[in-house]
Order: structure tokens, then C-alpha cells, then sequence
């Protein structure tokens, strides 16, 4: 299985020590977006006035995960990129996650909770390889030269909450330097809006939280 922006933001979200995915709620809107996204740079999905449309295609070739996505953006053409993100989110991390439990890249396991009772703990199977994925990462931002791949995990990171564990103490300059390639032409215009839309949406999820 080749991995997708969104598997690697799933293997970068998993506790490298307790296992089990960190800011599980924030990731659950980071994982469709980035997919979105992703199809977005195949061409599959699009954006026209702004809202969101789904072109015809075959889709035998996508995984599971993008195919999951890709019905859910089936199901709210027309919607802007925030509302649609709201839509997308149903299951989309898990289904990643489900692929790389089958492709043995993350393993099944449990951990104890407040001392008291065991609950599932998904942890990875390489970590070595998941901490040269940061370190690569955080290398092509710092250098400028980050592909489309690395932009669109560097916006999952930032919709996920997940930037100062995965990239350390200079993820704001990080942050800059993705935000800044990708406004320069490093992602198509209709990918960077639905990752905005993804970034909305999560916020707007927080504030009526604390509300």
C-alpha cells in the first residue's frame, strides 16, 4: 500500500509511548481534509463558486479511505468548504487508520487509563521510520523547498493540533513557511481552501465547545 498525506499524518498523530491517537477530535476533522484535499490534486474533487463539486471518475484505483471521502463529498456537493468538511469527518480517520493496521505499518495494542481499566492503544510499528518522516518534514519547510506532500501534512498538522509534538519549539516558523509555499503556488487554489475550510471547521468546533 502506498501511503497517502493522511496515512502519514495518522502514523505522526499515534503516542509514540502510550499509543492511541492524539487530539483524536481535532485528527478526526485533519484526516478527511487532507483527503479532500489530495483528491482535490487528482482532480476529483473541485471547487466551482467557491462550493464544493465531485468530478466523475473511476475510482477502482483510489483506497478505501479515499473512497470513503469521495462518497461523502458526493453527498454534500453544492456546500462550502467548511460545511462540507463537517460532512466528510464520518469515519474517515478510523478507515485510515483500518489501512494501516492491514498493510502492518501500526499495530494493535492497549494501555491503561487513570490506573484503572485498559483501553485500545493503536501504536506504530517503525518509529524509527515515523521520526525520519518528521525530521524530513520539518527539514523541507525549514528549507523552503517542501513538496505537495509535505505541505498538505503540514496543514493536517495544524488543523490536528499536532505541530509542536511533530515538528518541536519552531513549528510557528514552520507553520509560516508551509502557509507561505502553499500560497505561492505549492497547492492548487481549490486544495488550500478546503484545508481552510478543514481549519475553520475545527475552530468553529472548539469555540462552541467552550461556549
Amino acid at each position: 500500500m502506498e501511503n497517502t498525506a493522511a496515512h502519514e499524518l495518522m502514523l505522526l498523530a499515534l503516542d509514540p509511548n502510550q499509543g492511541g491517537r492524539r487530539h483524536a477530535q481535532p485528527l478526526s476533522y485533519a484526516v478527511p481534509v487532507v483527503l479532500a484535499a489530495e483528491l482535490a490534486l487528482q482532480g476529483r474533487i473541485r471547487l466551482d463558486d467557491g462550493r464544493l463539486s465531485v468530478v466523475p471518475g473511476n475510482s477502482r484505483e483510489l483506497g478505501p479511505a479515499m473512497r470513503h471521502v469521495l462518497q461523502a463529498a458526493d453527498k454534500c456537493q453544492g456546500k462550502r468548504p467548511t460545511a462540507a468538511v463537517r460532512k466528510l469527518r464520518s469515519g474517515a480517520d478510523l478507515a485510515v487508520l483500518d489501512e494501516l493496521i492491514s498493510s502492518s505499518q501500526v499495530r494493535r495494542g492497549s494501555r491503561t487509563v487513570l490506573g484503572l481499566f485498559q483501553a485500545d492503544a493503536q501504536k506504530v510499528a517503525d518509529s524509527g521510520r515515523v521520526r525520519r518522516l518528521a525530521q524530513e518534514l520539518a527539514r523541507q519547510l525549514d528549507h523552503g523547498v517542501a513538496d505537495q506532500r509535505a505541505l498538505l501534512l503540514a496543514w493536517g498538522l495544524q488543523i490536528a493540533r499536532l505541530e509542536r509534538q511533530v515538528l518541536g519549539q519552531d513549528y510557528r516558523q514552520l507553520r509560516r513557511a508551509a502557509m507561505d509555499m502553499s500560497a505561492r503556488g505549492g497547492l492548487p487554489a481549490d486544495a488550500v481552501a478546503l484545508l481552510k475550510g478543514g481549519l475553520r471547521a475545527r475552530q468553529a468546533m472548539e469555540s462552541a465547545a467552550a461556549s
